[in-house]
């Protein structure tokens, strides 16, 4: 727990406080601790908005992983069709020259 010398609970003002919250870092006593997944909480309010929070957090890092992917698939396989085209590039020239002439004609 952290070094809270000198420094008293939130909601008991003769009592040394003994952590914080977790959420919003108030300073709690162990009577006040509501303590959820090894961490303390000055409510079970706070304890219910970390969790959401963090839940939220990760589904957003997934998501981002997720769309750094993509787009590394995206660019991969555009640099596919350039590395195509560039070893193709007489030949498709040759074939859009003759549709050229063919147009003229």
């Amino acid at each position: 727990m952290a070094n809270l010398e000198g420094i008293v609970c939130l909601n008991h003002s003769n009592v040394q406080a003994v952590s914080r919250c977790t959420t919003c870092m108030k300073p709690i006593c162990n009577e006040c601790i509501v303590q959820i997944n090894n961490d303390h909480f000055c409510s079970q309010t706070c304890g219910e908005n970390h969790i959401r929070t963090s839940a939220e957090i990760s589904r957003f890092k997934s998501k981002e992983k997720s769309g750094f992917m993509k787009k590394l698939i995206y660019l991969a396989i555009l640099a596919g069709i350039i590395w195509f085209a560039w070893t193709k590039k007489d030949e498709i020239m040759k074939f859009f020259d003759e549709k050229k002439s063919e147009l003229k004609s």
